[in-house]
């Protein structure tokens, strides 16, 4: 017998929950979004931490963004909605990212164009993770450091962890960069 507290699984494929939403039945987007309420809390974590955001505000958006998605998914596109849907919530959250950031002082040291490759990389979501989502999570955590070290490292840290990544030492570090040991030797601390 299933307890009050845990409302019953909707056993309803995504595609049939998006054509009884088109329909009018709140209680098939409701099943939806209890779906993917895991993937848009994670990406909303990863994306504030990124810049600071507020993790509350990125809910809200993948959450308006799942709705739009409903709204909008053909179904008789080839592409399943889970794919369509983590999508869309990835860009609607990297846009709100972009827009943070062209309003604050931090936009000076972003590649947007690194942060909007992150949108096309499909985020953690609950039950559809499979050993494809693995790749794809492993893939997405790698863009993530990649944005960090673009955004957070000097062009001179940047260089010189390269380098320690591909196995030269300090002393050839320096003098590939031109610099001392020891200023490498900050590079990598700082790192």
């Amino acid at each position: 017998m299933f307890s009050n507290s845990h409302p019953q699984q909707d056993e309803r494929s995504d595609r049939e929950l998006v054509s009884s939403v088109k329909d009018g039945d709140t209680g098939a987007f409701d099943a939806l979004a209890g779906r993917f309420m895991p993937a848009i809390k994670s990406a909303a974590g990863r994306f504030s931490g990124l810049y600071g955001m507020d993790a509350e505000d990125l809910f809200q958006e993948g959450m308006i963004t799942l709705f739009r998605a409903v709204k909008n998914y053909n179904p008789l596109a080839e592409t399943l909605f889970s794919t369509y849907a983590i999508t869309c919530i990835n860009n609607s959250m990297i846009s709100a990212v972009k827009k943070h950031l062209r309003n604050s002082r931090a936009s000076a040291n972003v590649n947007f164009e690194e942060l909007d490759s992150l949108g096309s990389v499909p985020a953690a979501y609950g039950y559809y993770q499979d050993k494809v989502g693995d790749i794809y999570l492993d893939k997405e955590a790698a863009d993530i450091r990649e944005l960090k070290i673009a955004t957070l490292l000097s062009d001179f840290e940047r260089q010189v962890l390269r380098l320690y990544l591909q196995g030269y030492t300090y002393r050839q570090s320096s003098e590939i960069l031109s610099a001392s040991s020891k200023a490498i030797d900050n590079a990598l601390q700082r790192v």
